[in-house]
């Protein structure tokens, strides 16, 4: 009896044992349930606290946009002379001040797009003009006043664009008109501004630093559109060379400097006038930039020289231009839409042209150079719209003419 008792009362004991650990158990895997929920529901929660962003390009085939770019130039001279020899530099007393605007209008439309990039689009180039305007103080107090109008020979034409990844570049080709097929080799496709972005999402306060050659697709939209003043006036030649004209002229084969990027985070933003303004959801990202260029514009200088100074005993041996920047700059980006809204460019820039020539005298040779220096402040606005009820219909481009023909 005694034993049966024990028995029994062990068999109770661990009966209630058992279920004292499956209720501890029980416990722990509702406890780890619960921190399980609670960590799921955190990561979000963290990552939406944190107001994490990622900027990417995001645009769906068939989505046409309006990508207008609008570059004005205030430049001083600032002084104009010359070095002869071992003699010193000897100023000219020159004076004045340069105005140039630059348009160029695309309606873009894309038809295949992938990893964040186009791969294929057309472009209609509606506008690519610049027009400059001097006026220039000699030391006598002659007072010049000069005009320098310019336009693309690509102006209304429209070119498809098709990526080729072995050669990591573009095949370009006309679309509807045929044109010349040496005005398409210096053309560009990256106009998205997505050399802007950070690799990664980002948070407000996030700094990084961007490749300065990005800048090169956000000053010369599109390439080189080979832009030709309308004039052979010597002030045309100097935007032609690139002082207050076209970048794609300006910029040398490196652009160096420093671009650094700070995300600011979302805002909204009013979109139109009136009642008919609506609200934008926008990331917006400002940048410091100090760039510099420097270009070799020989060939063009000696090609575009007037017949006077072709008549001079000299030889030019070397035409350098240097282009510096510093200032500011805002990128938009339409998070909904997934491309850029605006961009936003002010600060001042330089410019020296530096012109290398030996003279002749019958006797020997002098070693000469002509030094031009210009400074200002430059604004760069670069707008991005909905383009699906834009008409590409426009009036077709014209033939021949200076511009493009005599392009050098």
């Amino acid at each position: 009896m005694t034993t049966h008792l024990t028995s029994s009362s062990m068999t109770s004991a661990n009966v209630r044992a058992g279920a004292a650990r499956r209720s501890l158990a029980a416990r722990a895997l509702w406890s780890c349930s619960i921190a399980s929920v609670a960590l799921t529901l955190a990561g979000p929660a963290t990552a939406q606290a944190s107001g994490e962003q990622r900027l990417q390009f995001s645009v769906a085939p068939g989505v046409r946009v309006l990508k207008e770019f609008r570059a004005r130039h205030e430049l001083r001279i600032d002084d104009s002379g010359m070095i002869h020899g071992d003699l010193p530099y000897v100023s000219d007393g020159t004076a004045g001040w340069i105005s140039c605007s630059q348009r160029v209008e695309f309606l873009d439309e894309y038809v295949k797009v992938a990893d964040g990039k186009p791969l294929e689009f057309t472009r209609q180039i509606r506008d690519c003009t610049i027009n400059g305007k001097a006026n220039v103080t000699r030391t006598n107090g002659q007072v010049l006043t000069e005009t320098a109008p310019g336009a693309s020979p690509l102006r209304r034409y429209k070119v498809r664009y098709t990526w080729v990844e072995r050669l990591s570049d573009w095949t370009r080709c006309y679309v509807e008109w045929d044109g010349d097929e040496h005005w398409l080799d210096a053309l560009r496709g990256e106009f998205e501004l997505s050399g802007l972005l950070p690799a990664g999402p980002v948070a407000p306060g996030a700094n990084w630093s961007v490749p300065p050659e990005a800048l090169r697709a956000v000053l010369a939209p599109g390439g080189n559109h080979k832009i030709t003043p309308q004039t052979d006036k010597l002030f045309g030649r100097l935007v032609e060379i690139g002082v207050g004209g076209d970048f794609a002229d300006a910029l040398g084969p490196e652009l160096l400097g420093s671009v650094n990027a700070t995300y600011r985070g979302r805002k909204s933003i009013k979109v139109g006038e009136g009642d008919a303004a609506k609200s934008l959801d926008v990331a917006e990202v400002e940048f410091e930039l100090n760039l510099a260029s420097s270009a070799d514009r020989k060939l063009l200088y000696v090609t575009a020289m007037p017949e006077g100074e072709r008549r001079e005993p000299a030889r030019v041996d070397a035409m350098q231009l240097d282009f510096t920047f510093l200032g500011r700059a805002t990128l938009r980006w339409d998070v909904a839409a997934g491309r850029a809204h605006s961009f936003e460019l002010t600060g001042n820039e330089a410019f020296v042209s530096t012109v290398s020539k030996t003279l002749f005298d019958g006797r020997g040779t002098l070693p000469m150079q002509q030094i031009g220096r210009y400074s200002g402040p430059l604004e760069i606005q670069i707008e991005f719209s909905d383009g699906a009820n834009v008409t590409d219909v426009i009036e077709p481009p014209k033939r021949g003419g200076r511009a493009g023909g005599q392009r050098r």
